[in-house]
């Protein structure tokens, strides 16, 4: 049975686990790899295309994974352009005196973006123009707690 690779594992390391099935099968993952992988529940599918290669990780239900994993999750279905708005923002940003969350990740789309709302997000659309997220959010990693 094939491991992941060094640079599959740091990718998966800066992503909480979750990798699009594009940047594996960019990686020289064969989809019968992968498909083995998730009929064996060794990874778990999240959304369309998104995986959760981590063993360690904490399974059930959406609302029940960490929600790093959940924004980058968001983040691997939605595309680069995809912005964290209202309560995920806060989060992000650790604002105190926010409601318990509720396992859902709000994300801002381009007006131009082919996105859709999956059961545990909700998308809005710009309509002022592309928007980009601010440097402490764009890129493959969300800050963590304590940085």
């Amino acid at each position: 049975m094939r491991t992941l690779d060094e640079t599959t594992r740091a990718l998966a390391a800066e992503t909480h686990g979750v990798l699009a099935r594009s940047a594996l099968l960019a990686h020289g993952w064969a989809r019968t790899e992968i498909d083995e992988r998730l009929r064996r529940g060794e990874w778990r599918p999240l959304l369309h295309g998104v995986l959760l290669v981590d063993p360690e990780a904490q399974l059930g239900g959406w609302a029940e994974l960490p929600f790093e994993v959940r924004l980058h999750a968001a983040r691997a279905y939605h595309g680069p352009e995809a912005t964290f708005v209202h309560e995920s923002a806060a989060r992000l940003l650790k604002i105190e005196g926010l409601a318990p969350d509720d396992g859902r990740i709000r994300v801002r789309l381009p007006p131009a973006a082919n996105g859709t709302s999956f059961r545990g997000s909700r998308c809005t659309r710009s309509s002022s123009g592309p928007t980009r997220a601010p440097p402490s959010m764009d890129g493959r990693s969300p800050p963590r707690a304590g940085r």
